[in-house]
């Protein structure tokens, strides 16, 4: 295959990024239950027809009822015989990498279509933009809350990609791949097929020039997500996350006109790389003749209507994962001039001006992330190798807990150490976000949290009996309890350094 150490290199280098930063957040930073110690179990953990969420009493009983997410089924079938190689965590970042490979991957193959093999500088200059598109605006803004979201956009560069390069039934996988993902795929799919195939139409004035499997897949995919939703309401009712996040109760009763307004001006004033890059289409489409660029900004309006209009204060900021549609117009240029190519095999651009239309939307994306209001304002921070110096000890630590626990009496894990433990954990060992119930503070005998867990530390400033405290060596993790674990059989298993309450108190306070 052409290029194919090259492409093996350019999806290999978000992959190796993503796996980083994703084991940073979990051995370094911290992990969240809510949501990446929940993705990591149930990409690990769904081997049974209803898929079932860990933490029942916090949890509603089946994923289902919050999302039809069905590629858990074969990740989890995947991970069952390397189980004993690959941890959960490191399994959620290898899956999570390799989405942003596959934007890596689908921006290269859809600018190979117009380089020729001694174009050695255009294959380099390809190349840099192929490994950087992944890491768009939007793409950093959600990197700290990783969510499978990402796949959607995801593969719906692939899926036009491979299709319009001419491997059609590689398209059609990624396209069931895709329906997979969440019951909402065939939808933002079928906003921008739809109008790549009536641009398609007017272009060459004639109904049986469009590609017939195309119109397939555009009914497939509306039908697809449209009985999903039908299936979850009629048998996994529970957890109406549209009416939750979005609509309200009663619907749209929260909406007013300064709510409009001062939801539009916070995107305005800090989602530049949103908006700029899309709004620049408009001239670049008309500089490079190529009527296809600026179809991602009609197809994400809807998206971008809901989530101004959602009463949840989430979405409206773009933060985190809500933002995953604008992933496609921040990484769409390329692909854009391969369809437009398909539709006007006549026309000719020149590769200069491709690769200008690349470079300032995708670029400029990148160019004018802030930062500001992100759950990790700073993701190339986590870039790096750290995790490896506190791996060995933590991944001990956790199996060594999990087989002594009867030294520890009740138990209560703050958020970062029950992202470990999801698998096993008892509804008395954790609380949502370390917001902890006045019964468990009544009966916890040990206390395990990272440092900067103020409020697990609070807690503990409260309960005079718990003063045995170590902290387990080369960690910030620390574990205070009531009983004395200095010669226990956990303590010649794990290395702990003892310390008294007010040490502590001086190392949470740094």
């Amino acid at each position: 295959m052409r290029n194919l150490t090259v492409k093996i290199i350019i999806s290999s280098i978000p992959l190796i990024i993503i796996i980083n930063y994703i084991l940073n957040r979990y051995y370094i930073d911290g992990a969240r239950v809510c949501d990446v110690g929940w993705f990591t179990y149930l990409m690990t953990n769904s081997m049974t027809l209803e898929i079932l969420n860990p933490l029942e009493e916090v949890l509603p009983a089946s994923y289902l009822s919050t999302h039809i997410s069905l590629f858990y089924y074969p990740l989890s079938l995947i991970y069952q015989p390397i189980s004993a190689y690959i941890t959960p965590p490191l399994y959620f970042a290898i899956v999570m990498g390799l989405f942003y490979s596959i934007i890596s991957l689908s921006i290269f193959l859809a600018g190979e279509e117009f380089i020729k093999d001694r174009d050695r500088l255009w294959l380099l200059a390809l190349s840099a933009l192929a490994i950087l598109a992944p890491f768009n605006g939007v793409g950093l803004g959600l990197i700290g809350f990783p969510h499978i979201e990402i796949a959607i956009p995801a593969l719906i560069l692939l899926f036009f990609t491979l299709y319009f390069r001419g491997y059609r039934y590689s398209s059609y996988f990624a396209f069931i791949s895709l329906l997979l993902i969440r019951e909402d795929a065939g939808f933002h799919l079928f906003s921008i097929l739809s109008l790549v195939l009536i641009l398609y139409f007017f272009i060459t004035k004639s109904i049986r020039e469009l590609p017939k499997d195309l119109i397939i897949i555009l009914i497939l995919s509306l039908v697809a997500s449209i009985s999903m939703i039908f299936i979850q309401k009629s048998f996994f009712a529970g957890d109406n996350a549209l009416e939750r996040i979005y609509l309200g109760t009663p619907h749209f009763a929260h909406l007013s006109y300064d709510f409009i307004y001062e939801r539009l001006k916070s995107f305005i004033y800090n989602r530049e790389y949103i908006y700029i890059p899309m709004l620049l289409m408009i001239p670049l489409s008309i500089w490079s003749r190529n009527p296809f660029l600026p179809l991602p900004l009609i197809s994400t309006l809807p998206w971008f209507i809901l989530s101004i209009i959602a009463i949840n204060p989430m979405p409206h900021s773009f933060t985190n994962y809500y933002a995953f549609p604008f992933i496609i117009p921040s990484t769409w240029a390329i692909i854009s001039f391969v369809i437009m190519r398909k539709a006007l095999s006549r026309l000719r651009v020149p590769l200069y001006k491709i690769a200008t239309t690349a470079l300032l939307t995708t670029g400029l994306s990148i160019f004018l992330f802030n930062g500001a209001k992100h759950y990790d304002s700073r993701p190339w921070n986590s870039f790096n190798f750290k995790y490896l110096l506190k791996l060995s000890t933590i991944n001990n630590l956790i199996s060594k807990i999990e087989k002594h626990k009867q030294f520890f009496g009740n138990i209560m894990f703050d958020e970062t150490m029950s992202s470990f433990h999801i698998k096993n954990l008892k509804r008395l060992e954790y609380c949502y976000l370390n917001t902890f119930g006045y019964w468990q503070e009544d009966i916890v005998n040990t206390l395990i949290f990272k440092k900067n867990s103020i409020k697990i530390f609070n807690i503990l400033a409260n309960k005079p009996k718990i003063r045995n405290i170590y902290i387990v060596k080369d960690t910030d993790i620390i574990i205070a309890s009531e009983y004395n674990l200095s010669n226990s059989q956990f303590s010649s298993t794990v290395e702990l350094e003892e310390i008294s309450y007010d040490t502590l108190r001086k190392k949470v306070m740094e």
